[in-house]
């Protein structure tokens, strides 16, 4: 039975990243090949109804190096919600016309404390968002969850890696397309009260 934390981390997902079936594997494991430093900055949701809210994203220089901490900040930016380190897929479907696209593995984290002899949050998955749409500067990004009830039935990643060369280009396993802007301004400027 899930907790009501659960239920919130869930719905917070849900809100934060359009958030659609969680897959037990990401769509690859973070490499060197796939990281994209482009991503850091402070970035904005343009369906955001508070337009003060913002996500932001650092490179991790530690063990995780192929990783990108991700913090959104809600309540006109000043409340740190959500963290998660995120890391990037250049999936290469096998079309003949169609070159790797971009995929970002986003952790789904669920608090486990008090069930049973669990403490602290367990990850049983990740969303997977794919980039639709990036300008030249990587300045702008069009996203999409993917949203398909077979991706929690995986037993195994090339099951996950075989349904997506499948349908990669179904508009139908797609859902939440989100539109981001980087803004120029630092965290600490974002966060003044206004």
């Amino acid at each position: 039975m899930k907790t009501p934390a659960q239920y919130f981390v869930f719905a917070l997902c849900v809100l934060l990243f359009a958030c659609g079936t969680p897959s037990p594997f990401p769509l690859s494991f973070p490499s060197s090949q796939s990281a994209d430093d482009r991503i850091v900055g402070n970035w904005k949701m343009v369906e955001d109804t508070n337009k003060n809210n913002f996500y932001e994203i650092t490179r991790r220089d530690t063990v995780d190096k192929f990783y990108y901490h991700v913090r959104f900040f809600n309540r006109g930016g000043t409340n740190p919600t959500y963290e998660a380190n995120i890391f990037f897929t250049d999936f290469d479907p096998w079309l003949k016309d169609q070159g790797k696209i971009k995929f970002i593995n986003v952790p789904y984290w669920i608090d486990v404390e008090g069930e049973g002899d669990k403490m602290g949050w367990d990850n049983p998955g990740y969303f997977l968002v794919r980039i639709l749409e990036a300008d030249k500067d990587f300045t702008k990004l069009t996203t999409a969850t993917v949203n398909h009830p077979a991706l929690s039935k995986f037993n195994r990643a090339i099951q996950l890696e075989n349904f997506m060369r499948t349908h990669i280009n179904d508009p139908a396993i797609y859902s939440d397309t989100v539109h981001f802007y980087k803004v120029d301004q630092t965290t600490a400027q974002l966060r003044k009260p206004r």
